[in-house]
């Protein structure tokens, strides 16, 4: 090989080696920084930083980091603003880094030293109102301690001193009991013995016109004392001290008389709203201000019965809406304290079909044991058995459905399909899909795994009456459900229909058909397992309700059906 050449590659290896060229024969990326030398600010001041790039071939510029105090804004790729702290007690350097995306070992710095500046932060004081308390903050910022303070010229506000202080602040306070505005001069020095002075007033203003800061009350409940000691009324403005009377109407039975002080105390004993005017006299001189207002207090009735809804319950409603046959099934859990924490509900009507509408809602039991509850936009009315596990209830609003039912208290979950099992016996009742009366009745057998493995029901569709058709289907509860929700099916007379389905208890589900076709009925109603050996015999209580064809004219019968060797006597 010639020598030229083995020199000519040592030197390429050279330039390599040193960086001033990538191997691959590109040229390498370079950023300078302008400025590109030390730069020095004061605290709160700023700098711009650009970036040049060579051989950046992308133009992919860079990205910036900032050591040390202060902030980086307004940042591109090829340029930076350095925003400096508002105050320092010291000079401080920071740096701030420009990494080349492209090639992010390639970097390039900047210093900047920050100068502390000894100067005030405040630059003016808020107003104050004559004989009312004032505060006002006076700080410096720029140096180290301890401080010393002082007022040179002129004079603060009557009424208003500076307190001691050997920080950076210091307070104004006290309360000014003369008009007008006080020209001051306030001067600081510094452990360096370095004094600084900024020139200040302070304006004290006529108060504003006394009057009544209380705009509502909150509400109280019979039997129970008005929130807990009592509940004061406020004034706004005047000077203290205050005294209060009503000057027309009267608070709720049960109440205190108003204390001078303007205290409302008592335990209310009818529930209703009250309306009364209060008066406010304050103590100012040589003439007392008098201000009054309009108020109400309202007063609950007793929630002193809520604990006898509590745990999980069950419901099924039907009756009619704006769109026909209306029917809803569900199950929520009462807290015991007038909350419905967690709920589940499925309804239908011609028009819609829900299924698994969760919901929270309260509820309020006065001290006769009636009720009314509101959940998922809808208002009940509901009343509770003595025991507390059962109950009737019905819709009780305008905007709703006309419909009432049954609330029943779950057994304890978690629930499971294994529940159901042996012989149920039901009944169903609601409308076919032309509105018409509907309703059928039948037993099935249930195996505890899901399957109604036999079964028989008759139905009457509009007085058309199908005897003891075979019937089969299936069920199915969630693993670990606590609401007691599960989902059915039963087929007859080769019409498969299907349900949601709320367990009260292993003897006990609630069933609502959550079809919504042209071709299954909407009924509704109770599944009840059936003793091992059945009989009917004695004196038994019986409810129907029916249809006249010819009218169509509603019927209804109660009465009672005695048993005994065969034969039925009502």
């Amino acid at each position: 090989m010639p020598k030229s050449r083995v020199l000519l590659l040592c030197a390429l290896g050279t330039v390599c080696a040193l960086g001033l060229t990538s191997c691959s024969g590109k040229s390498a990326i370079t950023i300078t920084l302008s400025p590109s030398s030390t730069v020095t600010i004061n605290q709160g001041q700023t700098q711009a930083i650009t970036a040049t790039l060579t051989n950046d071939t992308k133009n992919q510029g860079v990205t910036w980091t900032v050591s040390g105090v202060g902030t980086l804004s307004d940042q591109t790729t090829t340029g930076v603003t350095y925003v400096s702290p508002a105050s320092l007690t010291a000079d401080t350097t920071v740096t701030i880094t420009a990494t080349s995306v492209a090639t992010t070992s390639i970097t390039a710095t900047l210093t900047i030293t920050v100068d502390a500046v000894f100067g005030f932060t405040t630059t003016s004081l808020p107003a104050a109102t004559l004989n009312l308390p004032y505060s006002g903050v006076i700080t410096a910022t720029g140096s180290t301690g301890p401080f010393t303070w002082a007022v040179t010229t002129g004079t603060l506000p009557a009424g208003l001193t500076l307190s001691n202080s050997d920080t950076a602040s210091i307070l104004v306070s006290g309360t000014p009991t003369v008009l007008g505005t006080s020209a001051f001069t306030i001067q600081v020095t510094d452990s360096a013995g370095v004094a600084i002075s900024e020139s200040l007033s302070i304006t004290v203003n006529v108060p504003p016109p006394l009057s009544v800061a209380t705009k509502s009350l909150p509400n109280g409940t019979v039997g129970t004392a008005y929130q807990g000691a009592g509940y004061t009324l406020q004034a706004s403005s005047g000077v203290p001290p205050y005294t209060w009377s009503i000057t027309s109407g009267s608070l709720p039975p049960g109440f205190n008389t108003l204390s001078s002080a303007g205290l409302i105390s008592g335990t209310p004993t009818t529930a209703g709203t009250s309306q009364f005017t209060v008066q406010i006299t304050d103590s100012s001189t040589p003439n007392k201000q008098m201000a009054s207002a309009s108020l109400s207090l309202t007063v609950n009735a007793s929630t002193a019965n809520d604990a006898e809804l509590m745990g999980n319950y069950a419901f099924l409603v039907s009756g009619f809406d704006v769109s026909g046959r209306f029917m809803a099934a569900g199950s929520f859990f009462a807290n015991g304290f007038g909350q419905l924490t967690s709920g589940t509900m499925d309804s239908n009507d011609p028009a819609n079909v829900v299924t698994a509408l969760n919901f929270t809602g309260t509820y309020l039991i006065d001290s006769s044991n009636l009720g009314t509850m509101t959940f998922a936009g809808r208002t009940f009315a509901f009343t509770l058995a003595p025991n507390g596990t059962s109950g009737k209830i019905v819709e009780f609003d305008t905007t709703g459905a006309q419909a009432s039912g049954v609330l029943l208290q779950q057994a304890a979950s978690p629930f499971s399909t294994s529940q159901i099992v042996n012989n149920y016996a039901f009944g169903f009742l609601g409308a076919d899909a032309q509105g018409d009366r509907y309703g059928f009745a039948g037993e099935l057998a249930a195996d505890g795994a899901g399957n109604f493995t036999s079964g028989a029901i008759d139905s009457d569709d509009n007085g058309t009456v199908v005897p003891n058709s075979g019937a089969t289907g299936t069920y199915s509860v969630p693993s670990g459900s606590t609401n007691g929700r599960g989902t059915a099916t039963i087929t007859f007379s080769a019409v498969e229909t299907n349900y949601s389905f709320y367990i009260v208890s292993s003897t006990q589900l609630l069933f609502m058909e959550i079809d919504h076709t042209g071709l299954n009925p909407r009924v509704s109603g109770s599944m009840l397992q059936q003793a091992t050996s059945p009989t009917l015999s004695g004196t038994s209580v019986f409810e129907t309700t029916a249809l006249n064809a010819a009218g169509p004219t509603a019927l209804g019968q109660v009465g009672l059906l005695v048993t005994a060797s065969g034969s039925l006597s009502t």
